[in-house]
């Protein structure tokens, strides 16, 4: 029998591996180890009792893992793996998701979709969710861009991340930046700090760029990008959720020979009384 319940007290090991199948067949590979996915929910402020699983016999066969901040909820995640898809299970885990984030006392809800994925937005808006804005994710190869810069990228030991114009999403919000697991620089210019840059070398992943309003048009962003490159282990980098409707930013990659590889909508569901 199926059966729709919290995912309190469900290892992270059943989560991974049912994620995992969900998300098998998806457009962008999404695969995540288990230390990947700790990592990923733990960054995001992932609360087992805001998430909801589908269960059938007491396997895990669906999910909606949601992050919990103050009032507000972010789903990290929907997915349901391929055999019990279309049967109406993803309209009933919203629903319940809807209700339990209600009775936790949350009023807002957010998550993002691909832009081509019609079907699932047509889902979210028959929920109540509506577009608030669209993302865009770039990505290039590190070799293209990697050159001697005037710039120098100094790990941050203490935690300053000024808020500019562009506000990140979720993922790549100071909340996520403040849970330890993504490295933080400040950027010099001149032996001058003159902004911030989050990113992880890692795997090759940009969540912010910050130049101070007087160093701005001076070359250093792209220059700060350029030594990002330089450091970076992963053969690629990339950054993404990048607000489409900010130019300067979305200009900034363009012009450094970034590729647009996917856009996102971020849409946001208002929660009231129980549907």
């Amino acid at each position: 029998m199926v059966v729709i319940q919290t995912l309190e007290d469900i290892a992270l090991k059943t989560l991974c591996e049912t994620f995992n199948k969900a998300f098998s067949d998806y457009q962008i590979n999404t695969v995540m180890s288990e230390s990947q996915m700790e990592t990923n929910l733990h960054k995001n402020g992932y609360s087992p009792a805001c998430s909801i699983g589908l269960f059938d016999e007491g396997r895990l066969v669906g999910f909606i893992l949601n992050a919990r901040r103050n009032n507000a909820s972010y789903d990290c995640g929907t997915g349901i793996i391929p055999e019990y898809r279309k049967k109406g299970y993803a309209h009933d885990l919203i629903q319940a998701t809807k209700e339990t984030l209600v009775d936790l006392g949350l009023d807002t809800w957010i998550l993002e979709v691909l832009s081509d994925n019609l079907r699932a937005k047509t889902l979210y808006e028959k929920a109540g969710f509506t577009t608030k804005r669209h993302l865009h994710c770039y990505s290039t190869p590190v070799e293209k861009l990697r050159a001697n810069t005037k710039v120098e990228l100094r790990a941050q030991h203490h935690f300053s991340i000024p808020q500019g114009e562009c506000l990140p999403s979720w993922q790549n919000s100071t909340d996520s930046m403040a849970t330890g697991v993504f490295p933080l620089w400040d950027i010099f210019y001149e032996n001058t700090r003159c902004g911030v840059l989050c990113f992880n070398p890692i795997n090759g992943s940009i969540a912010q760029i910050y130049i101070e309003p007087n160093f701005r048009n001076r070359g250093i962003a792209k220059e700060a990008i350029i030594e990002a490159a330089n450091q970076c282990i992963s053969p690629n980098i990339q950054i993404t959720n990048v607000d489409a409707s900010y130019a300067p930013l979305n200009n900034l990659f363009h012009r450094l020979g970034f590729s647009l590889f996917t856009t996102q909508e971020e849409m946001v569901c208002p929660l009231g009384e129980k549907t």
